[in-house]
C-alpha cells in the first residue's frame, strides 16, 4: 500500500490519528479541480465507541450527541478507530476546499473482482490493494478503433449487467430529502439550538411576549429556510433527472428502452427533437443542436459524425464538434443516405458535462470573503463579552442576596442578550434587497453570497466580442490576391474581377451554416460573408443531389439579381453560367485550430477544391510562398492596427476524391501547398456603452483588462479606441515564435521594414523601464500559459515578470477557454478581487472562476456564472458592483447596530443586575419588537448611490473604520448611561433600588434606575442607528428610504415624549416612576448632547481615521510592491 507518513494532519489528535497514514487517491479524469482528492484517512467503525457514545449521550441530556454533529474531529473520535484502507468503513477525504467523511460498499465485477468504492462528489473510486483508482470508462481511443469497436453494439447481455453494476443508472441522481429531514437538519443547526436555549430562559423569566415573537419568527424562518432548500432541491433533482425512450443496438437488434437503461458503450439512434440523455459520440449522420442550457450558446450547434481516422485520439472536452452533451436538445437531424443518426454512448451520470454542472451547483466553492470570516469572530467577541458579564454580575447578585436560581436565570439571560438571535436574519436583509433591486433592472442572481463580494472588486475582465463590441460583424470589403500582388481593397464581390472566383467561392462555401425552418443560420461572421456573395444556400435533396453533398451553395440566376455596372455603365457578369457548388465535408473551426476548411465539388464537373478561411498568421503558413504578396505583413498590421478582424482566404485543386473516403481524410494532409487568396476584412463596432462604462470603471481606481480569442492587434486597437489602455502608453507586444516569447512595440501603422526581426527583443520591457514607467503590454493566450510555466518552476525572474505581467498587461488574445480561466485564477493568486463578464458560451470557466462573473444572455438565469444580465451590454457591471457595494455598507452598518444594540443592553441590564432590578418585559419588547426589528429591516432598504466612489467599502470588520466606530461608539453610550445615573442619583427626588435580599429581584423591577437608563438606552439605539446609516458615498441618503425614515422618526419622537410628556398610560405600560420636569430636560439634554457628539464622532473622527488608514495602507502597499517587482539591471 502507497503510504505517506505527514506528520501535518488535519486531524493530529491523538485521540484521533495515532498513526499518522494516508492512502494515495490517483486524480479523477471527470473531477473538478475543486474536487480533486489530496488524501485519504481510512477508519473502521466501533461498536463498543459506538455503544459508549450512545450511553454518554443519554448522561449529557444530548449535548454530546449536538457536540458529535458540529464537529467532525469529535464524531470520528467518538465511534471510529483508524485502521488499514481494506478494512475501512468509512474514509476522511480531503479536497481543496472539503473534508468529508464519506461510507464505502462493497462492488462484485467479473473484470475487477470484489472491490472496494466510495463516492466523493457523485464520482466513484476504488482500492485496487495499493491505492484508491478513479472508477470511470474510458473512450480514449483513435478514433477508427472507437468506431470498429462499438459500432455493433453489444452482444452479451452479461457485459451489460456488468457496466449497469460498476457505473450505475445512465441518470443524475440528485438525492431528494424528505421535509421532516430538512426540519430536523435545520432544528439542529447552532442558530436554531442557541434560539431554543434563548426561549427557555425568557421563559423562566416571565418574558412572554418577546419568546412568542421569537418563537414565531424561528418557525416563520424555519419554515422558509426549509421551503426554499426544498424548492433549490427539487429544481436541481428536475434539472437533472431526466427520462426518454431510445433505441439501442443489443445483442444484433434494435431494442427501444428507457435511458436509465443505457451503459456507457451502447450504440444508439438519436431521434430529431429529444433532449439528450447521456453524453454521446456521433458516428453516423449529422446533428444540430441547441447548447443554451448547457454553455449558454445562444446560435445552434452544428455537430459532425467521427471521421474514420486511425488518429487522433478521442477527447470529449476537445472533440466537441462530434460530441453531443447531454441536457442539450436536437433541433434537427441530417440522416445523409437514408442511414439513421447514430452515436456511442460515452459518459453517464454525474460523469457528464451537465452532471460536472449539477455537481458545481451541489458543491460550490466556499465563500472565503472576509466579511463573513470577520463576523464569526465578532460574534465570538460578544460571546466573550457574555460569558466575562456572566462571571462580574453573578459574584454581585448572589453578594447583594438575589436567589441562586435567580442568578443562574438572570445570568444566562446576559448571554442571549450579548449574542442577539435575531443577527443572522437581519445580515441577510440587505442582500436580499440588493437583489430585488438587481432582478427589476434585468439582473438575475443564483448565488447571493456573491452580491457583497462585487462591492469589492478591483480587477474587471471583459471579452471582446459581443461584451465590448457588437455581437455582429460589418463587412469591410476583400482584398483579393492575385500572381502574388495584392489588388485593392472591395466592398463588393459581386466586382471582383473574373480571376478572383475562387475567393468568393471560398466566401460562399467555406463556414458552419445550416437552415432550420427554411431560415439560415450559423455564426454571425460566417452570415455576414455568406450574405454578401449573394449566392443562395440549399440543403440536399437526395433525389437530386449524391447522398455525399451535405450542402449546395450556388450564385443567383442573372435574371434574378440585379445588374451590377462597371465605371463606364457596362454590366458585369463574374459568373459566365450559372453552376453549383457542393460541401462535401467540413473541418469545422475550432479555437485552437484557429482555422476551418471544406472539400467542395462543382456538381457540373468532376472538379473538387479545398477551401480554408481562418487566422491569417495560421493560414498564410499553410500556403505557397510564391503566391503569396511581400507586402502581406504590412497590409495586415494596417488592417488589424486599425481594430479590424482579418480573415485569410487560400485554396487547392483536389483529385478526384471517392465518396466513402471523404471522413477519413486529414486536415493536415489536405492544407498543405495551398494557394492564398486573399483577405476578407471585417469590423466589429464598440457597443454604445463600451467606452463610458470603462471610463467610469478606471475613475473609481477600477483596472480592466481584455480577454480575447481574436488576434492581438485587434485586441489593442480595440483596448485603446475604449479607452481601456491610455493613449499616451507605449504597448509592447509579446508572442511565442518558435519555443521563445519575443517582445516588440505596438505601431499604429506599418511600414516597410517594421516586421522584420531584429525589432523582436527577448529581452522583456521591464528590464529597462521597470515596473513604475506609463506603459502597457498585450500577450496571447500562448506567450501567458508559457510565463505561467515558467513562473511555476520557481525562477526567480520569470516570477516577477509573471507578475508584473499580470499588473501591467491590459490586453490578453487568442485566449482559449482554459487560457481565459488560468488569468482569472493567476490574479487572484496576487491578491486582487476580479470580475469577469462575457457571453457565457467560450467564457464558463472563467466567468465561474471568477469572484464575480455576469454572464449577457437573454435568459433569466444562467448556470455559467452568478449573474446573468438581460442587459446586452456592460452597462450592468455599473449596476452590480453599485448594489454590491450598497449590500456590502448595508451588511456592515446592520452588524455594527447589531453590536451596539447588544452592548447597549449589556450595560444597562448589567448596571441593573448590579443593584437588584432589571428591564420588565414591556421594555425589553419595546427595545427588540417595537425598536430594533423595524430599524434593522428598513434600514436595509436604502439604495445604491448614483454613481461610484474611488473609494470601496471596507470588507473587514476587523478594519480600522469599523473598530474605531464600534469601539468609540460603545465607550459614548457606556460613559453616557454611567454619567445619567450618576447625575440622577444625585437628585433629591432619585431613590436609589433598595433590594430586599431573599425577595423575587421581579418585585424591584419598577424603580427609578430602571426608569433613567430605561429612557436613555432606548434614545441611544435610534441615534447609532441614525449615525451607521449615513449614506455617501456607496448608498443613498437615508431620506430617501421612505419606510425607515418614517420608522426612526417615529421612534425618535416618541421616545422624546416618553421622557418630556409620558401620559399616565406610558407609565404604566412601560413601569416607568414619575421623574420631575426639572430632570426631565436635563435628561434630554443629555440625550441630545450624546447624540450630537455620537454623530461628530461617527460622521467626522471615523471618517478621518479611516482616510488616514486608507492612505498609510496603500502607500505601504505600493512600496511593496514596487519592491516585490523591482528587477536588477
Amino acid at each position: 500500500m502507497d503510504i505517506t507518513n505527514e506528520k501535518n494532519s488535519s486531524l493530529n489528535s491523538p485521540l484521533i490519528n495515532p498513526y499518522p497514514q494516508r492512502v494515495i487517491c490517483k486524480i479523477h479524469r471527470d473531477a473538478d479541480e475543486d474536487s480533486i482528492i489530496q488524501y485519504i484517512e481510512p477508519y473502521r467503525y466501533s461498536k463498543i465507541r459506538g455503544l459508549l457514545f450512545w450511553i454518554l449521550v443519554i448522561l449529557t441530556c444530548g449535548i454530546l450527541f449536538l457536540i458529535d454533529r458540529w464537529f467532525l474531529n469529535f464524531h470520528i473520535a467518538f465511534r471510529f478507530s483508524r485502521s488499514g484502507p481494506a478494512e475501512a468503513t468509512h474514509l476522511l477525504v480531503k479536497s481543496q476546499y472539503f473534508l468529508e467523511f464519506i461510507p464505502t460498499a462493497i462492488k462484485h465485477s467479473k473484470i475487477l473482482g470484489t472491490i472496494q468504492t466510495f463516492q466523493h462528489h457523485y464520482l466513484q473510486y476504488y482500492f485496487d490493494g495499493k491505492e484508491f483508482q478513479p472508477l470511470y470508462f474510458d473512450i480514449s481511443l483513435g478514433y477508427k478503433k472507437i468506431i470498429d469497436k462499438y459500432s455493433h453494439g453489444y452482444i452479451e447481455n452479461e457485459e451489460i449487467v456488468e457496466l449497469k453494476s460498476l457505473f450505475g443508472s445512465c441518470q443524475i441522481i440528485v438525492p431528494l430529502k424528505t421535509i421532516p429531514k430538512l426540519i430536523w437538519e435545520e432544528v439542529l443547526h447552532p442558530f436554531y439550538i442557541f434560539q431554543v436555549f434563548s426561549v427557555g430562559v425568557w421563559y423562566f423569566e416571565q418574558y412572554f411576549y418577546f419568546s412568542g415573537a421569537i418563537i414565531c419568527i424561528t418557525l416563520i424562518s424555519l419554515g422558509t429556510s426549509v421551503y426554499q432548500t426544498r424548492k433549490s432541491m427539487s429544481a436541481i433533482h428536475s434539472l437533472a433527472k431526466r427520462s426518454i425512450n431510445i433505441n439501442v443496438l443489443r445483442e444484433g437488434s434494435w431494442k427501444n428502452v428507457e435511458s436509465p437503461e443505457l451503459v456507457p458503450g451502447d450504440l444508439i439512434q438519436i431521434p430529431q427533437g429529444c433532449e439528450i440523455p447521456c453524453d454521446v459520440v456521433l458516428i453516423s449522420g449529422g446533428c444540430i443542436i441547441d447548447e443554451g442550457t448547457l454553455t449558454g450558446e445562444s446560435v445552434p450547434v452544428i455537430k459532425d459524425p467521427l471521421p474514420y481516422l486511425d488518429e487522433p485520439i478521442y477527447s470529449i472536452e476537445y472533440d466537441k464538434r462530434h460530441s453531443l452533451y447531454e441536457g442539450t436538445k436536437v433541433i434537427q437531424t441530417r440522416n445523409y443516405g437514408g442511414a439513421n443518426v447514430l452515436g456511442i454512448v460515452t459518459r453517464i451520470g454525474f460523469s457528464t458535462m451537465k452532471g460536472k454542472m449539477v455537481r458545481s451547483i451541489l458543491f460550490p466553492k466556499p465563500n472565503k470573503f472576509k466579511f463573513y470570516r470577520d463576523s464569526m469572530l465578532f460574534v465570538g467577541v460578544l460571546s466573550i463579552i457574555a460569558i466575562t458579564g456572566f462571571l462580574i454580575c453573578m459574584p454581585i447578585m448572589i453578594y447583594i442576596g438575589i436567589p441562586l436560581d435567580q442568578v443562574w436565570v438572570r445570568c444566562l439571560d446576559l448571554i442571549t442578550i450579548t449574542v442577539p438571535p435575531s443577527l443572522p436574519a437581519c445580515m441577510n436583509v440587505g442582500t436580499a434587497f440588493a437583489i430585488s433591486r438587481l432582478r427589476k433592472s434585468h439582473i438575475f442572481c443564483i448565488a447571493p453570497p456573491r452580491v457583497n463580494v462585487a462591492g469589492k472588486i478591483d480587477i474587471y475582465c471583459f471579452d471582446k466580442t459581443g461584451t465590448l463590441t457588437e455581437d455582429g460583424m460589418i463587412l469591410v470589403g476583400i482584398q483579393p490576391c492575385n500572381d502574388n500582388k495584392m489588388d485593392a481593397l472591395c466592398d463588393n464581390p459581386q466586382l471582383i474581377e473574373k480571376n478572383s472566383k475562387n475567393l468568393v467561392e471560398c466566401m460562399a462555401s467555406c463556414h458552419s451554416l445550416t437552415t432550420i425552418d427554411q431560415k439560415l443560420v450559423g455564426d454571425t461572421q460566417d452570415l455576414q460573408i455568406f450574405n454578401s456573395t449573394r449566392w443562395i444556400f440549399e440543403e440536399p435533396d437526395e433525389e437530386i443531389y449524391e447522398p455525399a453533398v451535405k450542402a449546395v451553395v450556388k450564385p443567383k440566376e442573372e435574371s434574378e439579381s440585379p445588374p451590377v455596372f462597371d465605371e463606364e455603365g457596362n454590366v458585369i457578369s463574374m459568373i459566365e453560367a450559372p453552376y453549383e457548388l457542393g460541401i462535401l465535408h467540413t473541418f469545422h473551426f475550432t479555437s485552437k485550430l484557429k482555422r476551418m476548411g471544406v472539400i467542395t465539388k462543382n456538381l457540373k464537373e468532376s472538379s473538387f477544391q479545398f477551401y480554408m478561411k481562418g487566422a491569417p498568421e495560421v493560414v498564410i503558413e499553410k500556403c505557397l510562398p510564391s503566391s503569396i504578396s511581400s507586402d502581406i505583413k504590412i497590409i495586415l498590421g494596417n488592417y488589424t492596427c486599425a481594430g479590424y478582424r482579418v480573415l485569410a482566404c487560400a485554396y487547392k485543386e483536389l483529385p478526384p476524391i471517392k465518396y466513402s473516403d471523404l471522413k477519413s481524410q486529414k486536415l493536415e494532409e489536405l492544407e498543405t501547398n495551398l494557394t492564398f487568396l486573399g483577405l476578407i476584412i471585417l469590423q466589429n463596432k464598440l457597443k454604445p456603452q463600451t467606452m463610458p462604462v470603462i471610463r467610469n470603471l478606471h475613475k473609481v481606481g477600477i483596472k480592466t483588462i481584455m480577454s480575447t480569442g481574436d488576434a492581438v492587434l485587434t485586441g489593442i486597437s480595440v483596448a485603446r479606441e475604449c479607452t481601456m489602455i491610455d493613449p499616451e502608453f507605449t504597448v509592447y507586444l509579446g508572442e511565442m515564435h518558435g519555443e521563445r516569447l519575443l517582445w516588440q512595440v505596438f505601431r499604429s501603422t506599418y511600414h516597410e521594414g517594421d516586421s522584420e526581426e531584429h525589432e523582436l527583443k527577448a529581452e522583456p520591457p521591464w528590464r529597462n523601464q521597470g515596473f513604475e514607467a506609463n506603459y502597457a503590454l498585450a500577450l496571447t493566450g500562448a506567450s501567458l500559459a508559457h510565463m505561467a510555466k515558467l513562473s511555476d518552476q520557481g525562477d526567480p525572474d520569470s516570477v516577477i515578470g509573471f507578475k508584473i505581467v499580470l499588473e501591467k498587461c491590459r490586453v490578453f488574445a487568442r485566449m482559449s477557454p482554459e487560457h481565459k480561466t488560468l488569468l482569472v485564477e493567476r490574479i487572484q493568486k496576487l491578491g486582487y478581487l476580479i470580475g469577469m463578464c462575457g457571453d457565457g458560451a467560450n467564457d464558463c470557466g472563467a466567468l465561474k472562476s471568477a469572484d464575480i462573473g455576469i454572464s449577457l444572455s437573454e435568459k433569466e438565469a444562467s448556470i455559467a456564472a452568478p449573474f446573468t444580465s438581460q442587459i446586452s451590454d456592460i452597462s450592468c457591471v455599473i449596476t452590480v458592483l453599485k448594489e454590491g457595494r450598497c449590500a456590502l455598507t448595508t451588511s456592515t452598518q446592520c452588524f455594527k447596530f447589531m453590536f451596539l444594540y447588544s452592548t447597549i443592553q449589556f450595560i444597562t441590564v448589567s448596571m441593573l443586575y448590579s443593584m437588584g432590578s432589571c428591564l420588565t418585559n414591556n421594555q425589553f419588547v419595546t427595545f427588540d419588537m417595537v425598536t430594533m426589528l423595524p430599524l434593522a429591516i428598513t434600514m436595509s432598504k436604502t439604495g445604491p448611490y448614483h454613481k461610484l466612489s474611488k473609494r470601496h467599502p471596507t470588507a473587514s470588520l476587523m478594519s480600522v473604520a469599523v473598530l474605531t466606530s464600534v469601539i468609540g461608539q460603545t465607550a459614548l453610550e457606556t460613559i453616557t448611561q454611567i454619567l445619567t445615573y450618576f447625575i440622577a442619583n444625585e437628585m433629591a427626588f432619585f431613590k436609589p433600588n433598595d433590594y430586599k435580599p431573599g425577595e423575587p429581584i421581579t418585585d424591584f423591577f419598577h424603580c427609578d434606575p430602571n426608569t433613567v437608563l430605561f429612557l436613555v438606552s432606548w434614545f441611544e439605539y435610534e441615534v447609532v442607528c441614525f449615525n451607521f446609516n449615513i449614506g455617501k458615498p456607496w448608498k443613498k441618503a437615508m431620506y430617501t428610504n421612505f419606510w425607515f425614515t418614517l420608522v426612526l422618526l417615529a421612534l425618535i419622537s416618541f421616545t422624546l415624549y416618553s421622557i418630556l410628556y409620558p401620559a399616565e398610560i406610558i407609565r404604566d405600560i412601560y413601569d416607568l416612576t414619575y421623574l420631575p420636569w426639572n430632570f426631565r430636560y436635563i435628561l434630554t439634554a443629555i440625550c441630545l448632547g450624546y447624540g450630537i457628539c455620537a454623530f461628530m464622532f461617527e460622521k467626522y473622527l471615523v471618517s478621518w481615521a479611516d482616510m488616514h488608514y486608507r492612505k498609510k495602507v496603500q502607500k505601504k502597499k505600493h512600496a511593496a510592491k514596487v519592491r516585490d517587482l523591482f528587477i536588477k539591471k
